[in-house]
């Protein structure tokens, strides 16, 4: 299915629904401003009782602060995201009973699940991330002291290699955007196992969730189509599951027919 095609179908499926879905989608909207606003906050006040900007990036208090709002979001933010991706894949699959959110976030074990899946995923891009940043900052420092002609050599061969790794951490990141919806649809599975999952469901599939994000990128600022988008991310994983379920069956139909042959 073309992503016009799915954006068509899910604005189909949220009809009647959108003002509900958008609030859930709000929350953890709202949760993460919330505490993107109070660490901002926490480095004001650094800055105004004396602090200077560079220990921002250095000290073990700006440091420390860093880890504590960032675990928050984890454990704040992660639960609201999950539970808003179980509503939108309930809305997919036209479930007739829609599983409460609060029900959802007062099951510690959902709690825990989602939090560890949502650690896993930042710790995953994080890794991903470091050899770009390595090959980055490289060029960077090569350049800043001072570059001869071998030297310009080297640099022009890092900003190369630099842009090939972001464009694999990319890959790496859009690879695991199919975890809230795979633990929607199983939560039985681990979070690591949601991680492979994932990776394993996007081989090949990652361009449907790049259209969508170039499609909704300057209408996400007014937030209003986080239920469109996020209901047609929910049925391209859904139509991706189905696909491989086909796959499957395929196969093992192939395999018994010919052991019957032979």
């Amino acid at each position: 299915m073309k992503t016009g095609e799915l954006i068509r179908y899910s604005r189909r499926l949220i009809k009647g629904q959108r003002a509900g879905l958008l609030l859930i989608c709000l929350l953890p909207v709202c949760a993460s401003v919330t505490l993107r606003t109070a660490e901002t906050a926490a480095y004001c006040m650094m800055l105004y009782f004396g602090g200077r900007p560079a220990e921002l990036f250095t000290s073990e208090t700006a440091m420390l602060a860093a880890a504590v709002f960032a675990a928050l979001r984890c454990i704040v933010c992660a639960p609201l995201r999950f539970a808003a991706a179980r509503r939108l894949w309930e809305t997919t699959e036209r479930r007739e009973h829609l599983t409460p959110v609060t029900e959802l976030l007062t099951q510690g074990r959902f709690l825990r699940r989602s939090a560890g899946a949502a650690f896993l995923v930042k710790i995953t891009g994080a890794l991903a991330l470091m050899p770009a940043a390595a090959s980055g900052a490289a060029a960077y420092l090569v350049l800043r002291d001072g570059a001869g002609t071998e030297e310009l050599f080297g640099v022009l061969h890092c900003t190369v290699l630099t842009g090939i790794l972001l464009v694999w951490w990319i890959k790496v990141k859009t690879g695991m955007a199919a975890v809230p919806f795979l633990m929607a649809a199983d939560d039985g599975i681990s979070p690591v196992r949601l991680l492979i999952r994932s990776q394993r469901l996007m081989r090949g599939r990652k361009r449907v969730f790049v259209f969508l994000a170039f499609r909704y990128l300057l209408s996400a600022f007014f937030l209003f189509p986080l239920p469109e988008a996020g209901t047609a991310a929910a049925l391209s994983v859904s139509i991706f599951l189905r696909e491989d379920e086909y796959r499957e069956e395929r196969r093992a139909a192939m395999i018994k027919s010919s052991i019957r042959t032979a």
